[in-house]
């Protein structure tokens, strides 16, 4: 039971949320889950890092690796170049706190690589340990001043810390020992957005893509910034060219999904997502779209366990709670839907989005009674 002054803090709450919830309401497209799609920031462009190649061996052999490693009793690399090998292993499996562990033990074991110490920068910025990424950087430019990735990647750290005019400073030095590089015209649109010139960051865009119209991070992008200036057929356009060019590239992909539904062409979105959830059955926001599109076409069973399954993986605030408590309310599920919220405000008590939906939740519910009750008196007529 709440006490007073819960109860007066939750009435208090759930006014501001209704009133902003209308304005909201007016403004943005809603989906079948009763939430709103989000593109995003539209200006959060891709970044790509220099000197991350393709590792040398197959997914399957790098699997094998890191199942021996991993195992019962573990294979531990023996030189520096295994423990490299494992590290660039981590990063293509998406374990960037893994591979910093292992790229840490083979520049232990020599000091003097710098592709692994560039590699190690990388994975380090994974975790977003920026200061230690800048450090990485930093010993690759010392061991190897000729080696572009190096100043490309100090540069790119610097962007994200806000420092833009090292950041220049140092891709100039990069542009100078490898000027035909499209990663580093992809930190320029990194750099140009930051600067909030969209038009210099296009030029950028198209810079990139005359040396490979393929470069798929750049058609992305260019997406982006065409998204941001509510250019939709266009932006849509550049990223399905950008799927195409690189079909596992599931970022690009949950991009387009949401443009779509945002569109109001969720049939379109769900057949992008399919295919993504082919690829990576836990893609959330793909789970999501479909959760929408099943409950559009009167699928409520099969719409209400995609969102669920949503849920379970994760939860970054309000709009992955308004996703499925709506979708449990609409039909009438109000129990489930509260035990959604109360295992949300245990898990994050200093969120008050839990505290608004379950005072909205009950609202429903007491409201549905009262609707019922009316109905069903003889004197409503």
């Amino acid at each position: 039971m709440f006490d007073v002054l819960e109860l007066a803090r939750m009435k208090r709450c759930i006014v501001i949320f209704l009133a902003a919830f209308a304005v909201v309401c007016a403004a943005a497209p809603r989906t079948a889950l009763g939430g709103f799609w989000h593109p995003g920031n539209a200006l959060d462009v891709i970044d790509t890092p220099m000197g991350v190649q393709p590792v040398k061996e197959s997914r399957a052999q790098l699997d094998h690796r890191i199942s021996a490693y991993e195992g019962t009793p573990p294979v531990s690399p023996k030189s520096a170049e295994d423990w490299f090998q494992l590290g660039m292993a981590y990063s293509a499996a998406g374990k960037p706190k893994e591979s910093v562990n292992a790229l840490r033990t083979a520049v232990k074991l020599d000091p003097a690589n710098f592709e692994a110490w560039n590699r190690l920068g990388v994975s380090l910025a994974d975790t977003g340990s920026l200061n230690e990424s800048v450090d990485a950087f930093q010993h690759v430019v010392e061991l190897h001043p000729e080696f572009p990735e190096g100043w490309g990647n100090l540069a790119l750290d610097f962007i994200k810390e806000g420092r833009l005019p090292q950041a220049e400073r140092y891709l100039k030095r990069a542009f100078a020992l490898d000027p035909k590089s499209k990663q580093l015209w992809n930190t320029i649109i990194r750099l140009e957005v930051a600067r909030g010139k969209l038009d210099a960051a296009m030029q950028a865009a198209d810079s990139a893509l005359k040396i490979d119209p393929q470069f798929s991070h750049a058609l992305l992008n260019r997406g982006l910034i065409l998204y941001s200036k509510h250019d939709v057929p266009s932006a849509i356009a550049s990223v399905r060219h950008a799927i195409r060019s690189a079909p596992g590239f599931l970022h690009a992909r949950v991009v387009l999904e949401m443009w779509l539904a945002d569109a109001d062409r969720l049939q379109e979105a769900a057949w992008v997502a399919m295919e993504t959830l082919t690829r990576d059955p836990s893609e959330r926001n793909s789970l999501e779209i479909m959760a929408a599109y099943d409950l559009q076409r009167h699928r409520s069973q099969e719409g209400i366990k995609e969102a669920m399954k949503a849920r379970a993986l994760g939860y970054d605030g309000i709009d992955s709670l308004n996703s499925l408590v709506n979708v449990l309310a609409n039909f009438g599920r109000f129990e489930e839907a509260e035990k959604v919220v109360k295992e949300t405000m245990a898990a994050h008590p200093k969120d008050e989005n839990p505290v608004i939906f379950l005072g909205i939740v009950r609202l429903r519910q007491k409201r549905l009674r009262s609707s019922a009750k009316r109905a069903a008196s003889p004197h409503t007529r």
